[in-house]
């Protein structure tokens, strides 16, 4: 039997999941399949379909980006994705989180405050025939999506400065928040926050920077 001869898309995915991803210590083997089994070169400008894979983020409109692939890959594994969990995504974009997180999860609830960027999600889900994802347009991300709550795992597709207590609020008991802070520096730092004994438990994990998410800034507190 021939075997099969691998397209540009499927090499430069390959060296992704086996190059950079591998070395980073991104080892789900789960993940890894859905990264690679998903096109992200599907999900942005034709303008940067060629470098759809290199580590930066990449610019899809509406003031926002797709996560450089070592940063949405680090988020993901933090998150500890179990396939009986429900999923948040905020800042959910043209539905790329979606269409990966998809397969990893029981449910998934992607949002965004864009009607361009959510009528892409929609249009790609249709197109990949994916399961139990609801693709939803808000009139603020940091609320998250009560309606749906409470969920296993929360993921903020972009950088914050504050974790709104309205959104934790939605984490089920031992649920997952990943997200980028800003920590006023060059670098935010990835974290992960715990929903434990009702208390809420926040870590840094790494070093890494992009743009930042509508509605996550802090408010600026006046003294007289």
């Amino acid at each position: 039997m021939p075997r099969h001869k691998l397209n540009i898309s499927e090499i430069q995915a390959n060296n992704v999941i086996f190059g950079q991803l591998s070395i980073n210590k991104i080892t789900d083997q789960n993940l890894l399949h859905m990264l690679s089994a998903v096109k992200r070169e599907d999900f942005v400008p034709p303008a940067f379909r060629h470098c759809a894979y290199i580590d930066q983020d990449i610019e899809i409109g509406s003031d926002r980006v797709l996560l450089a692939p070592l940063t949405f890959a680090s988020l993901l594994q933090l998150a500890d994705i179990e396939p009986s969990c429900r999923a948040l995504i905020i800042g959910g974009g043209n539905g790329y989180a979606a269409a990966v997180i998809a397969d990893l999860v029981g449910h998934v609830v992607s949002i965004d405050d864009s009607s361009e960027l959510t009528a892409q999600a929609m249009e790609h889900a249709k197109r990949l025939n994916l399961k139990d994802v609801d693709i939803k347009q808000v009139k603020n991300m940091a609320d998250g999506y009560p309606l749906s709550a409470p969920y296993d795992i929360i993921f903020i597709c972009g950088a914050i400065e504050q974790l709104p207590e309205q959104l934790t609020s939605q984490l089920g008991i031992g649920g997952r928040l990943v997200a980028i802070r800003e920590s006023g520096k060059s670098l935010g730092k990835g974290i992960l926050a715990k929903s434990i004994d009702g208390h809420i438990n926040i870590r840094e994990y790494f070093d890494v920077s992009t743009k930042p998410l509508n509605g996550f800034k802090k408010s600026i507190q006046f003294v007289f």
